[in-house]
């Protein structure tokens, strides 16, 4: 295997690659993104977030998705807890600044072997 596809395991189970790639073998980490991945609003919100090209607030997704904004906040909560979406603070004139969002990976591959169980791939 080359160097640049070599990986570094983390305690946490995910293992870290040069090429912009993770993979994911810890049992609590693979449950929470397929848990996001089998929500109709979480899948739904990945998706707007995905068709846009600005990071969108809670409220802009949550007009987008036609999905109550408190809901839009648990399934926000979610996703950015799986790394599904990077969140960062919007800086407003007004001095009520607000938290954004955009899809933090472009691709996932589920691979299942015997003897490892599941494990994700994600690319950034």
């Amino acid at each position: 295997m080359s160097q640049s596809l070599m990986a570094a395991t983390s305690a946490s189970g995910r293992e870290e690659f040069a090429n912009s790639q993770q993979v994911i073998s810890s049992d609590d980490s693979v449950e929470t993104i397929l848990t996001a991945f089998n929500d109709d609003d979480c899948r739904r919100i990945l998706e707007s977030v995905s068709d846009s090209d600005d990071h969108l607030s809670a409220a802009e997704i949550s007009e987008r998705c036609d999905v109550p904004l408190s809901t839009t906040y648990r399934k926000l909560e979610l996703l950015t807890d799986a790394k599904l979406l990077d969140e960062r603070l919007r800086i407003c004139q007004s001095g009520r600044h607000t938290s954004e969002y955009d899809q933090a990976i472009d691709d996932v591959r589920i691979s299942i072997d015997a003897n490892d169980g599941i494990a994700l791939q994600l690319s950034r």
